[in-house]
């Protein structure tokens, strides 16, 4: 998925004339805090809450904008990429431009969540965490593995062990919850076990679930 088809339908870009007070009603609307700023299609940058919220209501934003004109995605770029940009930078929406600066949008956290609740991500099922050298890591072999058990590896994800950069977690996201034959399997092949977790918490908040797809695309 690219970030044309990701753009926002309800956040409009800020204009330079806005006040701070209409601006934190705009935030507070859209549950964002950061917006970008047009000026007849061209990005201009971005306004933060913090920013914002210490100047006095009837301020306009014009000084206030962060030129970042760098902090944006192509409408081409994919969805890893935006989530990626936002991870990095902790800002909860991305204006999408080119290198012209022709403003095309903005997609936010609320386009990012709705993707992953249509997800593979969200569906039902169980993750197992391994803990294994590098060299020891074959997606191949997990996977001839879990199909072995009549399973299917959904997502995979693998981060370093704190303290310890000889290893690294491997955790699989696999299409059924209950695990244990699986889990067997790969202990008699030596693999081991980090952590089992049966089943996908489906009361989650959509702050919790977000984290989590940040966490897997930043590894």
């Amino acid at each position: 998925m690219f970030a044309e088809e990701l753009l926002s339908n309800d956040i409009f870009p800020l204009k330079k004339t806005d006040t701070c007070e209409s601006v934190l009603v705009f935030m507070s609307d859209w549950k964002v805090f950061h917006l970008p700023v047009a000026d007849n299609g061209t990005f201009l940058g971005y306004v933060s809450y913090d920013e914002i919220n210490n100047h006095p209501g009837k301020t306009k934003i014009e000084k206030l904008i962060q030129p970042l004109l760098q902090l944006y995605v192509d409408k081409g770029q994919h969805l890893f990429e935006i989530i990626k940009l936002m991870s990095d930078t902790g800002f909860t929406c991305i204006a999408i431009s080119d290198d012209t600066a022709e403003y095309k949008g903005v997609v936010s956290i609320k386009e990012i969540v709705q993707v992953y609740k249509s997800s593979s991500l969200a569906q039902p099922g169980g993750i197992i965490v391994l803990e294994m050298t590098p060299q020891d890591y074959s997606l191949a072999e997990l996977s001839r593995i879990v199909e072995y058990n009549d399973a299917k590896i959904l997502h995979v994800f693998v981060n370093p062990v704190p303290d310890n950069v000889s290893k690294i977690l491997v955790s699989l996201k696999l299409n059924r919850p209950e695990l244990s034959t699986i889990v067997q399997t790969l202990e008699r092949y030596q693999y081991r076990i980090h952590s089992v977790h049966q089943s996908m918490d489906q009361s989650s908040d959509f702050s919790n679930r977000y984290e989590w797809l940040l966490k897997y695309l930043n590894t």
